[in-house]
């Protein structure tokens, strides 16, 4: 079983920190100078729908932030897990106010596809 996106069931996962604008400028200033630095390059602003990988020490980024827009919506992470690559995430949220439920299910169907009568791709 894989791990889930929202239960810690103690295997490694990579953390998706989700944001909300509002909540943004005060998440943001109680990161790391490397990490402020970074989501300056970047140009990252919470927008909905936007993500960004954060540095780490070591060659892989460490964790990403996912972007909520103005307040967590179905639509939210949406299409982000067909944006990342293959891989566990863990859900952490910035605005404990945000409803976990609501982005969970908003990213199950964002990664829902059914295929079963779609005609294979042609080579």
């Amino acid at each position: 079983m894989r791990p889930g996106l929202l239960e810690d069931d103690g295997r490694q996962a990579t953390p998706i920190e989700a944001v909300a604008k509002p909540a943004f400028t005060a998440w943001r200033d109680a990161q790391d100078d490397p990490t402020r630095a970074w989501l300056h390059r970047t140009g990252f602003e919470a927008d909905a729908g936007a993500f960004a990988w954060l540095p780490a020490a070591g060659t892989a980024p460490a964790r990403l932030v996912a972007g909520l827009g103005e307040a967590a919506t179905l639509e939210s992470l949406g299409d982000l897990p067909y944006k990342l690559p293959p891989g566990d995430y863990r859900l952490r949220l910035a605005d404990e106010w945000a409803d976990r439920a609501r982005l969970a299910l908003g990213w199950g169907l964002g990664a829902y596809k059914f295929n079963a009568y779609r005609a294979p791709k042609r080579p």
